[in-house]
């Protein structure tokens, strides 16, 4: 079973649908983010909500 992602974008708040978004794991500490593709392709950073990490 996979696991549960946040259901928006951690860059911009904006809802997560079935696609148009990508999912990758917290480089500090692993966690699941969930980030738009135009952030992702934007390269807006991004805080991971367990551990703080800021990202590109």
């Amino acid at each position: 079973m996979a696991r549960k992602t946040s259901e928006s974008c951690t860059s911009c708040g904006v809802r997560l649908t079935e696609t148009g978004f990508a999912r990758f794991s917290c480089p500090n500490c692993g966690e699941e983010i969930g980030r738009c593709i135009f952030c992702r392709k934007q390269s807006n950073p991004y805080r991971c909500a367990k551990c703080g990490f800021v990202g590109p």
